[in-house]
């Protein structure tokens, strides 16, 4: 190596860098994550060896995966730090965050669909409504006779005579009284639990569980009409929401003691309406009310 070339090299491992970056915890983009990381690594550290590149992609999709499932919004945060003299090169530490979940809606009045099969109710029936929002409707519900038992899950401590479970109606542990409920609503559960069409099951076989027989189950989703490539609908969990196929709902729903009697267009969402998504796509999804009645 002639001189040139040489101090070239020396040169090069003397710079440093102190930099922040975060990048958004999809595990479908697990290996631009690793190029962008390694990347940094060998432009301003060391050439990584083909093993400890390995190493390196299989513990960022780990840390990928694990924070993606813990809720919308996980981004990777790289942290680059230059090495303490004499030592050269550089350190990178990572970690992860979880975006806050929005505030709860503030409806000030309860849907018409909602209202006519609260009419369906005998009088002063128990109904179920999970993820109440600031508790409105369910403040209307009670005035109007009717023993309402409500669930918010979004953190913050909601006052206790609106709001009587402020736990995660999906946490294996949480449940409703057993064959209590005439009716169970769950307005727009899609924009702030469910990370998984699984969940979507597990949901139902929550409220089924809750609700008598003859009664009904009334959901908020996002119904696409045509397949969501995996990769859009991770991205689409990813910004808290959940778009699920007819296909999919009945496979879902397979085996559970329900039927769909109804589905109905609702006023469309602002939650989907801020979510980025292919031109193709985003008019084949509608938010719909989607009725079952339990066996």
């Amino acid at each position: 190596m002639g001189g040139t070339d040489w101090v070239g090299e020396v040169w090069r491992s003397h710079l440093s860098l102190t930099a922040q970056i975060t990048l958004p915890c999809l595990p479908a983009q697990s290996a631009a994550t690793l190029a962008k990381v390694a990347g940094l690594v060998e432009t301003f550290g060391s050439p990584l060896t083909v093993a400890e590149r390995e190493q390196l992609g299989e513990s960022l999709h780990e840390l990928i995966l694990t924070s993606f499932q813990s809720g919308p919004g996980a981004r990777l945060q790289v942290e680059i730090t230059p090495n303490a003299p004499p030592e050269t090169g550089i350190t990178c530490n990572f970690q992860t965050t979880i975006a806050p979940l929005p505030p709860p809606s503030q409806p000030t009045d309860l849907d018409p669909t909602v209202l006519a099969w609260v009419e369906r109710c005998d009088p002063g029936a128990a109904i179920a409504m999970i993820g109440a929002g600031a508790g409105h409707g369910a403040i209307a519900l009670r005035q109007w006779g009717y023993a309402v038992e409500a669930w918010e899950w979004r953190g913050d401590t909601p006052d206790p005579a609106v709001i009587q479970q402020d736990q995660d109606f999906l946490n294996p542990l949480a449940r409703l009284t057993p064959s209590r409920f005439e009716l169970a609503i769950a307005p727009d559960v899609v924009e702030t639990s469910l990370r998984h069409p699984d969940t979507l099951r597990l949901l139902l076989a929550k409220l089924c569980d809750g609700v008598v027989s003859g009664g009904y189950l009334l959901l908020g989703l996002w119904i696409s009409a045509v397949e969501v490539e995996p990769a859009v609908q991770e991205w689409v969990q990813w910004c808290g929401g959940l778009i699920v196929t007819q296909g999919q709902l009945m496979t879902l729903t397979a085996g559970l003691p329900i039927m769909v009697i109804e589905q109905r267009a609702i006023a469309l969402s602002p939650a989907l309406d801020a979510i980025p998504l292919p031109a193709s796509l985003k008019p084949q999804i509608q938010r719909q009310w989607v009725m079952w009645q339990r066996s």
